[in-house]
């Protein structure tokens, strides 16, 4: 499993297709849009070892301009 964690989900589905892994459940974070959100954690740790086809779940963070704090 690669490390997700920092990228854009379509980037992290991408990394997932080539280890052969997909994309499951996506959480998302208040604010968070599939577009702009990126992981912030990841349902399988990185450098893990699953089956093929096997589903990574990510949880999705709004960008940093976005946060209210």
């Amino acid at each position: 499993v690669p490390n997700l964690e920092g990228k854009r989900l379509a980037v992290a589905k991408k990394a997932l297709a080539k280890a052969r892994c997909s994309l499951g459940k996506v959480t998302r974070l208040a604010g968070a849009t599939v577009k702009s959100g990126r992981v912030t954690k990841q349902g399988a740790k990185a450098g893990a070892q699953l089956a093929a086809g096997a589903k990574v779940a990510v949880t999705l963070k709004p960008p940093k301009a976005a946060r209210h704090g």
